[in-house]
């Protein structure tokens, strides 16, 4: 995004150290983040793009001891991806 390593560990330290904060809380709690972003274009563009991404899957993986137990079929409450070398195992009785 064009941004120095520099400038965006600084606006990363700008985000308070709330367990569970969004960047939308952040930037109503850090008055110095909204004023870089009127400031500067390419930190505005950072910010709205991390607020899009905020809360997406970052990558598929496998839990090693996870059972669903569900009245209804698990693609309902869950994603599914063709595993390789796993198998996933289930009851439907």
């Amino acid at each position: 995004m064009g941004l120095a390593y520099s400038e965006v560990d600084f606006i990363a330290k700008l985000i308070p150290e709330k367990l569970g904060i969004t960047l939308e809380e952040a930037l109503k709690l850090e008055p110095r983040l909204p004023e870089l972003m009127e400031n500067d274009p390419k930190i505005a563009s950072l910010l709205e793009t991390a607020i899009k991404l905020e809360g997406l899957t970052r990558h598929a993986s496998i839990h090693a001891a996870g059972v669903i137990i569900s009245d209804r079929p698990l693609s309902e409450h869950c994603p599914f991806t063709k595993a390789t070398k796993a198998r996933l195992l289930f009851n439907s009785t």
